[in-house]
């Protein structure tokens, strides 16, 4: 649990929490020895999460894999990662039609159908990107 849940979980507040912390990395008694007991119990909780998760992966979840593969070995190429294009351009059009007063509803809308049938997009959809 995160150190706020775990200052909770004994009754204390935490910026009593924090302190003991401060005073356990300038070395002052008991404090050390308690933050090394909390630096020990986590690295036992770590290792019991990477044994449950190679055990996942053993009886053949390929998610297990990946998870530990993203996790554990993130800088190594395994990460996930995202990228942004912050130099991208956007663009609006306005599109104005004039079609006479005197036509029907119906001869408006095949006007409008077909100048639609007529525009392209500038690029390619994200589904004709995923279908090449």
């Amino acid at each position: 649990m995160s150190q706020t849940a775990c200052a909770k979980s004994i009754g204390v507040a935490n910026s009593t929490w924090f302190l003991w912390q401060k005073l356990a990395l300038e070395k002052k008694s008991p404090y050390a020895k308690w933050w090394a007991e909390c630096q020990r119990a986590e690295a036992d909780l770590q290792a019991n999460c990477l044994r449950s998760v190679k055990l996942a992966m053993d009886h053949g979840d390929s998610k297990a894999a990946m998870f530990l593969l993203q996790t554990k070995f993130a800088s190594e190429g395994f990460g996930k990662s995202s990228q942004v294009n912050v130099n991208a351009k956007t663009e609006s059009q306005n599109l104005n039609l004039s079609v006479n007063a005197d036509v029907t509803n119906d001869e408006r809308r095949a006007a409008i159908i077909r100048i639609l049938e007529k525009l392209e997009p500038k690029s390619n959809t994200f589904e004709n990107n995923m279908l090449e």
